[in-house]
């Protein structure tokens, strides 16, 4: 049995989830929010898919609260699939974090491009003058049409099990994308960290070198 453990806030990561969902056999879909609601949290077991969109680089907070409070050790295999405008963010190790509570770890990691993945909508500021052609009609289309076939790519790994775990991310690979990120917001990087639960200091750690 495969379940697919998703959030949403503008129905990109939904609509991810019920396509990944259709190439397999015996899938079916779980809001996260749905069993925070419900005060029950299933058991995690079969096949567990995490499907959310990435907020400031990282893990949502219904996502984390989800995560928090369920039991992954029954699970035969864990796969998480983010969505999000960037690619390179910080969802598999914030998720790699909170699941070392059962002594797991995500073993299959793939990131989805969708277009302005924002529920509060950003609006272009000034010099960003590709913003219009970004969420133009064509464009859009564009990256749905790619993300099909990549749809069904993860699908078939997921079938199959495979692994594909994510590394700890280069201080290039984290700073980029939160400097864009940044830019779009005018905000400075350090005054984003008090926007999301997750502080600075995570980020910080999450960048730092391996100890040794």
């Amino acid at each position: 049995m495969t379940t697919l453990f998703y959030f949403t806030g503008t129905g990109n990561s939904f609509n991810a989830a019920q396509e990944i969902a259709r190439d397999l056999t015996d899938a079916h879909l779980v809001p996260m929010v749905g069993c925070l609601g419900q005060g029950d949290i299933p058991t995690l077991t079969g096949k567990v898919i995490l499907v959310f969109p990435v907020y400031l680089l990282t893990v949502p907070y219904p996502v984390r609260q989800f995560l928090n409070t369920a039991d992954f050790s029954p699970a035969d295999y864990i796969a998480l699939v983010t969505t999000g405008e960037l690619k390179g963010n910080l969802c598999a190790v914030a998720v790699n974090r909170l699941l070392a509570k059962n002594n797991r770890e995500v073993e299959y990691f793939q990131e989805i491009l969708m277009p302005q993945n924002s529920p509060t909508g950003i609006k272009p500021t000034k010099g960003d003058e590709r913003w219009t052609e970004k969420v133009s009609k064509i464009n859009t289309r564009k990256i749905l049409d790619e993300n099909k076939t990549l749809y069904m790519r993860i699908a078939s790994d997921i079938a199959a099990s495979k692994t594909q775990k994510t590394s700890r991310p280069s201080v290039s690979e984290f700073w980029n994308p939160l400097s864009a990120v940044c830019q779009k917001t005018t905000r400075q990087p350090f005054l984003i960290s008090r926007t999301t639960p997750a502080p600075a200091a995570e980020y910080a750690k999450a960048c730092a070198p391996p100890e040794r």
